[in-house]
């Protein structure tokens, strides 16, 4: 199973998982940061946290239209002489663009945040996106821990 999650107010960001039978693999790259990680089911807690929370990147994003908005009928004055209706134009489509960033971080999107055996934070995804992933997860780690601990039952026991 294979799915790509997509964040543009991140830096662009975009997630991908990757699980199988044995593990999962996540890459995660956006404008700043690249990384992959891979986790075995048996590493895993089946214990997870599920939140809601808003964009991260809407408020940072909001500045930045924020701060266009205020520089850009300078700039355009500046670099040409064009009807006061443009200028006002591209005030009122920055001022909307300012106005969605900042309302999307009140948005709430549901994450499911998975750790390893030691309470580390290992990886999230967004849950109303892919609750199968998640089912098939948790499936998973559920059915390698019980393997887990049969296993050792078995070798402590001398069979």
């Amino acid at each position: 199973m294979k799915i790509t999650q997509r964040y543009p107010l991140e830096y662009l960001a975009t997630s991908t998982f990757e699980a199988d039978q044995e593990k999962i693999r996540w890459h995660y790259k956006n404008l700043i940061t690249e990384f992959s990680a891979e986790f075995r089911y048996s590493d895993l807690d089946e214990k997870v946290i599920r939140i809601k929370e808003g964009a991260r990147g809407a408020l940072p994003a909001s500045f930045l239209f924020f701060i266009l908005t205020a520089v850009s009928p300078y700039v355009i004055r500046l670099i040409a002489d064009v009807p006061r209706y443009v200028v006002n134009t591209v005030l009122c489509l920055l001022g909307t663009l300012t106005l969605v960033c900042f309302l999307l971080q009140f948005v709430k999107r549901e994450f499911i945040y998975f750790s390893d055996r030691r309470g580390r934070p290992a990886f999230f995804f967004n849950l109303e996106q892919n609750p199968e992933l998640a089912d098939y997860i948790l499936a998973r780690i559920k059915n390698s821990s019980r393997y887990t601990s049969n296993h050792r039952e078995k070798t402590e026991s001398g069979h």
